[in-house]
């Protein structure tokens, strides 16, 4: 046969039939093996003729196909709803249903995180309904079937979607079953390769026909170069499947046929909301609701309501609070306005009831919003007598297989034999098959259920929001004391040769004692505390220089490790001793930011950057990695919770060093977060170093902006549920064994975690950790001058009462435990630390 492009437009575009045979529906016989032939290799650049002409030799026997359709190229380009193809696609949904289904693909979904086959699902779904129409169902969705064991892919539900189809680059065991959220999975099968002739009569002949599921997938990209082949592939195929049918060894149909033959839990999902009212009607209709046991979430603004009716209006500070108001994050909107969806994310809303849509989207979107738009309102507009009327309508409204939301209005209920009505049809939808009646929440639990990170990072824009309105004025005298105190830890503990001061120091009886060596880390603290206190006017630009050109006089300028000149990881603070070999990468990130700073603070002319090029810096990164040395070897073990602050640091000295937390030019804010967040979760906790700390001296970087208000967020909220003040960081502990990491652990169970490097069993008892659980002083600074607001001044207000010591400095911490400070010892990070910060809280701005 050959079929002109033009004669095949013609038959669409004037309605006439495309197909021998449409609109037959096959019944699923329990005795046969369920057989999907799968035509794939269809994408925009497809010709509309060719894909006919594969079709017409196979559906004119009555078989099926499930064309599996790549709506967007690789260039990002989306088939045209008005191009030839589109309007053969929409011809095949409209008439061919039982013959046709199409099946959008796409690639590579088991490899993305839970986060990401939701938003993929999601667009794959919406751009299914911009081509197809806004009534398609869309119900099935392909991709690739990953190596090894096939595992379940619940989150394509959330764009609407309900069978999966894992499709093999070699031919594999083929199957499916039905997933615990509800997803008919496919996978498996046999993928047919390019070959001689008859290849694939041949391939569909030879497939193991005595397993309970055939899967046979051809490419009509590959097969086919014309209409011409595109018939005699499609012929090959149809009177194979014919022979095989006729036979009884298999049974032909279609995912979405399957999807009819099953129950239990692949039962589709009705969400009920009901719009509240004080009438007596309304208040008798949701009795009734809650008597039957049938679930649904009441829509209004009271507390007790489950959906927050949205005015029109306010931005997301008063969404916010409303919000708070009513304990929710559920938002009901009347037609979705594209420009108020970043306020609604900025409120921390999590769902929008829809309750007049008017575009395509349902799902999870880039904001990280999850529409679920109302697919049918019982309004009272028509009249109702029984429960079957109630059936009638929603079924004719919506269909039977697309989960949907489902909004009653006060009008509905106000004559009694219609409220009893529609609360009998609502109590049998899910024995009568015709769907799982749930609240919007038990809706959105289901088809779309949000990990933490996600919730995580919700609450942190609901805090965002509610902590706009406030502010805090500044009491200059508690300022200047805070910086005068800070600045006494320098003036007692600066060795007057070299300039340094100990990393520790703590009190014995009359006298004091201090840990006489002092790391990397160490001396770019004290450097930025000589700039700080400069920039504060604690100390004259005299004093400043005498002091920094000490400083800069005593850098380990001529150590080596490995053979290359490096700083070493720990110097003698009076220049007596060797100090520790070694590199520090990690701790020479921190030097060379607070050399930066020093740099800029004099402008030139200390011969700072002659010292940085001095070092052979740039031989320790190895393929974008930084690299420490220990025992003259080179070693791998920078935690990503430092290495991409390490990496801001290299990079100000022309040296570029990979972050962890890699670029995707296509995220939206929302995605490059989740990201940020799977990496840290499954490495370091969130501390307030060093992403506070990068605020303050560099300003933040997205990603460190994201952890750092996480965290935050996350202290608060321990503290409203505790009452115990909550500021988690690292630092040093007055016991042995002398230092710990605190911070937020993201997927673990009890979050709040105490690492302590000595594996020695006594320190990593829970009571152990539990007694050396503090409030870290300088994290509350640090807080203080990115975040002055109400929890900060709390922190604040409670390390000056019982941290600032005239006589020692600040002190390290404060025992949640006990309330007591680490008074007998403190450390240059705390002190030199809270001096940035308070240069900050001056200048707004960062040290660089």
């Amino acid at each position: 046969m050959n079929f002109t492009r033009r004669q095949m437009l013609q038959t669409v575009l004037l309605g006439g039939p495309l197909l021998a045979a449409g609109g037959v529906r096959l019944a699923l016989a329990a005795s046969y093996k369920p057989s999907l032939f799968l035509l794939g290799g269809i994408d925009p650049s497809t010709s509309a003729s060719q894909l006919f002409s594969a079709l017409d030799p196979i559906v004119s026997q009555n078989v099926p196909v499930g064309c599996v359709i790549k709506f967007t190229d690789d260039d990002g380009n989306t088939l045209p709803p008005k191009s030839d193809l589109a309007i053969l696609l929409r011809d095949l949904v409209t008439n061919y249903s039982g013959l046709v289904e199409l099946i959008a693909y796409v690639p590579d979904l088991a490899k993305d995180t839970p986060y990401f086959r939701m938003r993929r699902a999601s667009q794959a779904r919406t751009i299914c309904r911009q081509v197809l129409g806004r009534d398609a169902a869309c119900l099935s969705l392909a991709s690739d079937m990953p190596a090894g064991d096939v595992f379940e892919i619940n989150e394509i539900r959330a764009g609407g979607f309900r069978n999966l189809l894992l499709l093999p680059g070699q031919p594999r065991t083929a199957g499916y079953w039905e997933t615990s959220g509800g997803i008919l999975q496919f996978y498996g099968g046999n993928p047919v390769a390019i070959g001689p002739a008859r290849m694939i009569e041949t391939a569909i002949n030879n497939t193991e026909t005595a397993l309970d599921t055939l899967i046979v997938y051809v490419s009509l990209k590959e097969h086919a170069t014309n209409d011409a082949d595109a018939f005699l592939m499609g012929a090959s195929i149809g009177d194979a499947l014919v022979v095989k049918n006729a036979a009884g060894d298999v049974f032909s149909t279609l995912p979405s046929e399957v999807h009819l033959q099953s129950r239990g839990t692949y039962d589709r999902l009705i969400g009920l909301s009901v719009e509240r009212d004080d009438t007596p009607a309304t208040l008798a209709f949701i009795t009734a609701l809650g008597a039957a046991n049938t679930p649904h979430s009441l829509t209004g603004g009271a507390k007790t309501d489950d959906c927050l009716r949205y005015t029109g209006a306010g931005v997301a500070l008063d969404i916010s609070t409303q919000m708070d108001a009513t304990n929710t994050n559920c938002l009901s909107v009347t037609a979705v306005d594209p420009a108020t969806l970043p306020e609604f994310a900025s409120a921390g809303v999590e769902t929008l009831s829809d309750t007049s849509p008017t575009n395509d989207f349902s799902g999870l979107d880039g904001y990280g919003l999850f529409h679920l738009p109302i697919a049918y309102t019982f309004d009272g507009s028509r009249k109702i007598r029984t429960a079957d009327d109630v059936r009638d309508d929603l079924l004719t409204a919506i269909g039977s297989r697309n989960d949907a939301a489902i909004r009653i209005t006060p009008a509905a209920v106000q004559d009694p034999v219609a409220m009893q009505a529609i609360v009998s049809a609502f109590s049998t939808f899910e024995t009568a098959g015709i769907g799982k009646v749930v609240s919007l929440a038990g809706f959105r639990k289901f088809a779309a259920p949000m990990g933490e990170k996600y919730h995580l990072l919700t609450a942190m824009n609901h805090q965002r929001a509610l902590a706009s309105q406030e502010t805090l004025t500044e009491n200059q005298a508690e300022l200047d004391k805070d910086a005068a105190t800070a600045w006494r830890f320098f003036e007692l503990f600066t060795d007057p040769e070299t300039g340094l001061v100990p990393g520790t120091v703590w009190m014995e009886g009359e006298g004091r004692s201090s840990y006489p060596f002092a790391t990397m880390w160490d001396i770019g603290t004290q450097i930025m505390a000589l700039v700080s206190a400069n920039i504060l006017g604690v100390i004259g630009d005299a004093e400043f220089t005498d002091r920094t050109t000490r400083l800069l006089a005593h850098l380990p300028t001529t150590s080596r490790a490995n053979g290359l000149l490096l700083p070493q990881t720990a110097v003698s603070v009076t220049g007596r001793q060797p100090g520790e070999a070694g590199f520090d990468a990690a701790d020479a990130g921190r030097l060379l930011i607070s050399l930066k700073a020093l740099e800029d603070h004099v402008g030139g002319g200390m011969g700072i950057p002659e010292i940085v090029a001095g070092w052979e810096l740039q031989e320790t990164i190895k393929n974008g990695q930084i690299r420490s040395i220990r025992n003259e070897r080179f070693t791998s073990n920078l935690d990503s919770g430092y290495t991409h602050y390490v990496s801001r640091g290299f990079a100000l000295w022309g040296m570029n060093v990979d972050s962890p937390f890699p670029e995707h030019t296509e995220d939206t804010e929302m995605d490059a977060a989740m990201r940020v967040l799977g990496v840290m979760e499954n490495s370091a906790l969130l501390s307030t170093e060093p992403h506070v700390l990068e605020a303050v001296e560099m300003g933040y970087s997205a990603p460190t902006r994201t952890l750092a208000d996480v965290l935050y967020t996350q202290q608060i909220k321990a503290f409203e549920a505790s009452g115990n003040l909550v500021c988690a960081s690292e630092g040093p502990l007055d016991r042995e064994p002398w230092f710990s990491y605190q911070g937020y652990k993201i997927g673990a169970d009890d979050p709040w975690k105490v690492n302590i490097i000595n594996s020695t069993a006594r320190y990593q008892t829970a009571g152990f950790k539990r007694a050396v659980t503090m409030v870290s002083t300088k994290s509350a600074f640090l807080w203080s001058a990115v975040r002055p607001q109400a929890y900060s001044q709390l922190l604040i207000n409670y390390v000056r009462k019982n941290a600032r010591f005239e006589d020692l400095g600040f002190a390290s911490g404060i025992y949640t435990a006990t309330g007591l400070a680490t008074d007998n010892y403190s450390d240059v990070n705390t002190n030199g630390i809270i001096l940035e910060a308070l240069a900050y809280r001056k200048r707004n701005k960062p040290l660089i």
